[in-house]
């Protein structure tokens, strides 16, 4: 890495409780609405949100110099409100359409509050381990208290067995790139990975699995471009996948495997329903809008949004919404791999992988409001790129600055010059 000047290192030792705070409040953001049962609500008397959202904004304000100064890490998640306009303007404004406002207006918050982090290689170490810490911890308990459905399904305090296999599923993303990625605590790091996979299948949610393979995929296919890890590997994990997967759903050892594949989870009538709506109209039914539609179509609680990412944007918000959407991923995926490419930073890995398995999984489950990890892991993605170009554009000046010889007093002439001139 390039050198810091000492007075930026003296900046970064000072905003540690800061960041710290920030990363808590972003993993409280991705992770509440999935493993936080209402009683723990119950006890503190305060939404969780409204706290993660004031502890985002009071570090946003007492920041806002370098946010201000800092427009290349957020000025990208204004697409996505912006795109969202004209689908609150087809339609009048219902409650649910109001929750998906709020939805859009955190993204925003998010990206700046991204920005806030005085050291966002720290701020993004921070959240990584904190998620992987809260995802290693439900693992365990899930599997420890055996908790079950009337369905077969495992889950843990009673919640929604996917919201607790999205939790999960992350142990089996992080665990396995930490584990990839270095020799220090590589065992620890596969234990992690392995309890996530277990007790996501326990759940018998087929959407978090998927999504931790193509996030894995995806992973491993940067790794290989810049020859981080070698093709052999990758013949005989893709040999040894396959091989588990045979053993797990076809062998007929495990019970439960049969139930990966019953029905379509109630998602093979919205899809056609979605898409058929937005063709007939390409501007959009309106946000919050499909709740209606679907309800009258299919009588069923189900229907409130396709279960689809795409589609919701496509048939709420319309093609403009899609667009900034579209545009919105493609950046933050350009942005995170040119990154990774440059500097081989295991965080920035680390982010790329959430942010596929987060991006694959909303294309089964939730909506706009509950799909906040996805959201959370563009911020963190956005401000890690950005940090790494600005490092590389100050890296030749630094490197020249510190070649030339001292003067008498013993510092840099450059320095000295640039002190007299001011």
């Amino acid at each position: 890495m390039p050198p810091v000047n000492s007075a930026t290192a003296r900046a970064q030792r000072r905003g540690g409780f800061g960041d710290a705070l920030l990363a808590l409040a972003f993993s409280f953001v991705g992770l509440g609405n999935l493993i936080l049962p209402p009683v723990a609500q119950d006890v503190l008397g305060v939404d969780y949100l409204i706290i993660a959202f004031g502890v985002l904004g009071l570090l946003i304000f007492f920041r806002i110099r370098r946010v201000v100064t800092s427009p290349q890490v957020w000025l990208w998640s204004a697409l996505i409100p912006l795109g969202a306009l004209p689908g609150f303007l087809v339609a009048g404004m219902n409650s649910y359409g109001s929750l998906k406002l709020f939805s859009f207006v955190t993204v925003f918050l998010l990206a700046l509050a991204a920005s806030a982090f005085v050291d966002i290689e720290r701020g993004v170490a921070y959240t990584t381990r904190i998620t992987l810490s809260v995802a290693v911890g439900v693992s365990l308990l899930s599997l420890l208290l055996q908790e079950t459905t009337v369905g077969g399904r495992a889950t843990l305090f009673d919640l929604n067995p996917l919201g607790v296999s999205r939790v999960t599923g992350l142990a089996i993303v992080i665990g396995a790139i930490f584990a990839l990625q270095g020799k220090r605590n590589r065992p620890w790091y596969v234990l992690f990975a392995a309890l996530g996979l277990i007790s996501t299948s326990f759940t018998l949610s087929r959407g978090p699995l998927v999504s931790a393979f193509v996030a894995l995929a995806v992973v491993l296919g940067l790794m290989l471009f810049v020859r981080q890890v070698r093709s052999s590997w990758i013949v005989l994990l893709v040999i040894g996948s396959a091989i588990v997967t045979w053993l797990a759903v076809w062998s007929g050892w495990f019970q439960f495997a049969e139930a990966f594949f019953r029905g379509d989870s109630g998602r093979g009538h919205l899809f056609p329903f979605a898409l058929q709506q937005f063709l007939l109209n390409p501007l959009g039914i309106g946000w919050g809008s499909f709740f209606y539609a679907g309800d009258i179509a299919f009588e069923s609680d189900d229907a409130r949004y396709p279960h689809n990412l795409f589609l919701e944007f496509a048939v709420e918000g319309g093609v403009v919404a899609l667009v900034a959407l579209v545009a919105a991923l493609l950046f933050i995926a350009r942005a995170a791999s040119t990154a990774f490419v440059a500097t081989k930073d295991p965080l920035v890995l680390a982010v790329i992988g959430i942010f596929i398995y987060a991006l694959v999984n909303a294309q089964f489950s939730s909506d706009v409001t509950g799909n906040r990890m996805l959201w959370v892991s563009m911020a963190l993605a956005a401000a890690l790129a950005s940090y790494h170009r600005q490092r590389a554009r100050m890296a030749p000046t630094l490197a020249s600055d510190s070649d030339k010889p001292p003067t008498s007093d013993g510092r840099q002439a450059s320095d000295r010059s640039r002190r007299g001139r001011g």
